[in-house]
């Protein structure tokens, strides 16, 4: 019952993203990179910050005012960037975010069954360093909490739970990862267009996504 509850869960904080928040995607980019938004201020109690006094100072707002940030910025924020490259880049998109009064970021952290982080039950994402399953030499997720809590910013991390790969990036994974294991079995997932699919009726894919949301709440 205990994994039914971690998925449903995922799922009402996914549903309260999508009615809160606003696309990173859809906030225009000038030539160099920078995030610009146009918004107007807000009353002054959305400003007040409700820190929790937990192990990593975790940082959440009353009233939330956000946006993604997804595997489509990553491309020019991460892909093949050196970790001082990656950070200034971050770096700059945050400072843009907080002087346009946002609070709150919510950073892709599994987009294709895949991780951005060092993970036990993914590879690392092709967004990261160009190719699948090959480790970058910097941890992304940690920069960017880091980065954001420095600038009392919020930040939620968000995974597409089902999504895997497509047949040529599946073949580039480690054979340990489950998802390589369950590779064209319908049991496990399922195929549309050109993308796999985990099939989330099976136990054994909802252990996987449930550990996979364990994990990251353990380490960061």
């Amino acid at each position: 019952m205990r994994k039914y509850m971690y998925i449903i869960t995922s799922c009402i904080t996914i549903l309260l993203i999508l009615t809160s928040c606003n696309s990173i995607s859809t906030i225009l980019k000038n030539k160099s990179n920078h995030i610009n938004i146009n918004t107007t201020k807000t009353q002054s109690n959305i400003d007040k910050v409700h820190k929790k006094k937990t192990r990593n100072d975790k940082i959440n707002y009353t009233h939330m005012k956000g946006v993604w940030v997804s595997y489509l910025e990553y491309g020019w924020l991460m892909t093949e960037k050196s970790e001082d490259e990656f950070k200034s880049n971050i770096i700059k998109v945050f400072d843009d975010l907080k002087s346009k009064d946002i609070n709150t970021v919510i950073v892709q952290v599994r987009s294709h069954s895949d991780a951005y982080y060092k993970s036990e039950y993914y590879p690392w994402s092709k967004y990261v360093t160009g190719i699948v399953g090959k480790e970058p030499t910097y941890d992304p997720l940690k920069i960017m909490i880091d980065e954001a809590h420095k600038r009392n910013l919020s930040l939620h991390a968000w995974i597409n739970p089902y999504r895997v790969m497509t047949d040529e990036q599946i073949s580039q994974i480690p054979d340990n990862y489950l998802i390589k294991k369950w590779y064209q079995n319908n049991n496990y997932m399922v195929k549309h267009n050109n993308y796999w699919y985990l099939n989330p009726n099976n136990e054994e894919v909802q252990n996987l996504i449930v550990n996979g949301v364990k994990e990251i709440c353990s380490n960061y």
